[in-house]
């Protein structure tokens, strides 16, 4: 069997020079847009899985690193999930099924990027920061957000000990009952941001980005980018024609010169 490095190491520079998409589950999601993206690089988050049932759509890559979320569904995530999924967390959980782990650590936005993935992630406050760092180790520097609404609402539980289950509610993603009731982390929306606002620096210090094509949301620390101009323009099946500025399916491509 294979270890958790090995299986990595079959992904390194795999997409060098596509573009991928970070796509949230926030409330702004659109069943008909996500179907736009199945042939382009697509990173999705968590409980995705839920929406299986709605879409024919499957995301290439499926990324965890919710402690919480980890622990109360984790099993299920494994089982449901299809393509490749990566668990990021500080252990190796006992989880049957297929999965890469990355080891997690939690060290400040400001040291996104000093090693490897195969070393370790950072968690960046959110899923799609260790999304990033996966999709960088794969050799890719330009991406977009969709889905990403940053806004939360939730209601604290005082007499909650643990820090990292206090926040109570539903209602924050485009699937219903995606908690199933359970306790999870108040959001560090500030940490957040500021993470993005790294990625978005460290990319364009290569030549790429990280902009933000959700519909709607409060993330305003990132370029903005229209959906609708993209899903065709970043479509695998599609060539780039800087002329047309279109693409263009394989039958009408021009020869190389």
């Amino acid at each position: 069997m294979n270890t958790d490095a090995e299986k990595l190491s079959d992904f390194k520079d795999r997409h060098e020079g596509e573009t991928a998409f970070l796509i949230g589950n926030g409330p702004s999601v659109r069943i008909e847009d996500l179907e736009l993206l199945s042939n382009s690089v697509t990173f999705c988050c968590n409980r995705f899985y839920l929406a299986y049932e709605k879409t024919p759509f499957r995301p290439m890559y499926t990324v965890a690193s919710d402690r919480q979320m980890i622990g109360d569904f984790g099993e299920e995530l494994v089982k449901n999930t299809d393509g490749t999924i990566f668990v990021a967390l500080d252990e190796r959980p006992e989880i049957s099924g297929e999965f890469i782990w990355l080891p997690l650590r939690h060290l400040k936005p400001r040291h996104l990027f000093e090693d490897s993935i195969s070393n370790y992630v950072l968690t960046g406050g959110g899923t799609l920061i260790v999304a990033v760092q996966i999709g960088f180790f794969m050799g890719i520097t330009r991406y977009y957000l969709y889905g990403v609404d940053h806004s939360f609402k939730f209601k604290i539980n005082e007499r909650e000990q643990d820090v990292f289950r206090k926040a109570i509610g539903d209602g924050n993603h485009f699937i219903q009952n995606y908690r199933s009731g359970k306790a999870w982390c108040p959001p560090n929306t500030n940490q957040i941001e500021e993470a993005f606002g790294i990625c978005d620096e460290f990319m364009r210090a290569r030549g790429g980005w990280v902009k933000n094509a959700t519909r709607g949301g409060r993330l305003e620390v990132l370029e903005r980018e229209d959906f609708d101009t993209l899903p065709r323009r970043h479509n695998k099946r599609y060539h780039w024609d800087e002329e047309t500025e279109s693409r263009q399916p394989p039958e009408k491509r021009k020869p190389l010169r």
